[in-house]
């Protein structure tokens, strides 16, 4: 009887440990699991373009095949997600969920790039670019003089 006891008592312990262990080992398999994941939305949070910088040079090199694109400065790409956003904008009359757009705010373009058909869908000057200030000094001429509009009519 006393070796049941034992037995017993040992059955209990070794179960109670082999318990402890799988406890331990399922909560270090979901401690690297959610490690994992918290990782890769770091990833994306710091991401805020939404185009990495390899994808953006790969774009970059797939559209200046098609367009001069300027040298001096890199382009800010974005995705279109939902084209349904847009329907009120010209440049992105054509455009479809997926396309790149390439946004050189020097040079005041915008390209609209379809990777899916490798083909350029249209390209606009880009309004709303703050230009710099002039100052005192500098002479403001203006690009076209207005049109004056004469009249045989004497001014009442």
């Amino acid at each position: 009887m006393e070796e049941e006891v034992k037995e017993t008592k040992k059955f209990k312990i070794n179960f109670f440990v082999l318990t402890l262990v799988v406890l331990a080992l399922a909560g270090i398999g979901a401690s690297g699991f959610f490690f994992y994941k918290y990782q890769g939305a770091n990833k994306l949070l710091k991401n805020t373009t939404g185009v990495s910088a390899e994808e953006s040079k790969n774009i970059t090199d797939k559209v200046s095949k098609f367009y001069n694109l300027p040298q001096d400065e890199t382009p800010n790409v974005a995705t279109v997600l939902d084209v349904s956003k847009l329907t009120d904008q010209p440049f992105f009359k054509d455009a479809k969920n997926d396309d790149k757009v390439l946004i050189y705010a020097k040079a005041g373009i915008a390209i609209l790039y379809r990777p899916s058909e490798n083909k350029i869908i249209n390209v606009s000057p880009v309004s709303g670019i703050p230009s710099p200030t002039p100052t005192s000094e500098q002479e403001i001429e203006p690009t076209q003089k207005p049109a004056v509009e004469q009249s045989s009519e004497p001014p009442l």
